[in-house]
């Protein structure tokens, strides 16, 4: 990454330290839901302890002394007849170190849940888009939004606060385009680009004044998402009409179309 812009090295940890998160995450909730007796098997790695789940669980048990080698089987606990479990406080808790060699700090991490203050603004968002590329047309919105909450993806209230939104959004002139069945719309299109890369806008249409595109956001406007849709209006060059309107639509307390030129 030496040779590459600060930004893009950024951008690379970042991803990386989200993939550990994961990484630690399936682990956890896969070791945390079995009701009396837990079965773990698990190949032989005397790599980095913190390499990969393998060497991660080698350790463990090495850690309570026990000699590892293929074919080996190790117990903690009572194991006994379904039903028979008994209180066991003979296994002291090992101090396993798991970074997966990334520079995170693993210790003050160890509640597996994302911070707080951007919960409901994350899960807000992945809403909206959820729903937004389910509508092909306003026609779509209640059936949608309808099926969104008996299913359990919406409370009522955040349908109430989706359904206002999306009345407002739906009226704008420079959004209705979009939604207008007449015209040819694509949702969540993927783009392959020259060099491998995967673009996905969330909305492009086909108008008579030429192609719409549309990103959909939450939060505060930034200059990256004016960058990103660029982007996109560049992947799309080689559709039969050029990118002639861009569009960032907002999704906060109350919806916001910022046009880039």
């Amino acid at each position: 990454l030496s040779n590459y812009p600060q930004q893009m090295a950024t951008t690379y940890e970042t991803a990386l330290r989200a993939e550990i998160f994961d990484a630690a995450n399936v682990l956890y909730v896969a070791c945390s839901r079995a009701v009396e007796q837990l079965y773990l098997t698990s190949t032989v790695d005397a790599a980095t302890p913190t390499s990969n789940y393998a060497a991660l669980l080698t350790q463990f048990a090495q850690s309570q002394g026990e000699e590892v080698h293929p074919n080996s089987m190790h117990q903690w606990g009572y194991l006994g007849p379904r039903g028979a479990q008994q209180n066991d406080t003979t296994t002291a808790a090992a101090a396993v170190q798991f970074s997966l060699q990334a520079n995170i700090n693993w210790q003050s991490r160890l509640i597996f849940q994302l911070p707080q203050n951007d919960s409901a603004a994350q899960h807000y968002g992945i809403i909206v888009h959820d729903i937004l590329k389910l509508i092909r047309s306003k026609a779509d919105v209640h059936a949608v939004l309808n099926q969104a909450e008996r299913s359990g993806q919406l409370t009522h209230s955040e349908r109430h606060r989706l359904e206002e939104a999306l009345e407002v959004m739906l009226v704008h002139p420079d959004i209705a385009p979009a939604f207008d069945p007449t015209n040819a719309v694509w949702i969540e299109q993927e783009i392959l680009l020259p060099g491998g890369e995967q673009v996905r806008p969330d909305r492009f249409a086909a108008t008579s004044e030429g192609l719409l595109l549309i990103d959909f956001k939450t939060g505060q406007p930034q200059e990256a998402h004016q960058q990103q849709i660029q982007k996109y209006a560049d992947a799309l060059h080689f559709m039969p009409h050029a990118v002639t309107k861009k569009c960032l639509v907002y999704f906060n307390e109350a919806v916001s179309v910022l046009q880039v030129a």
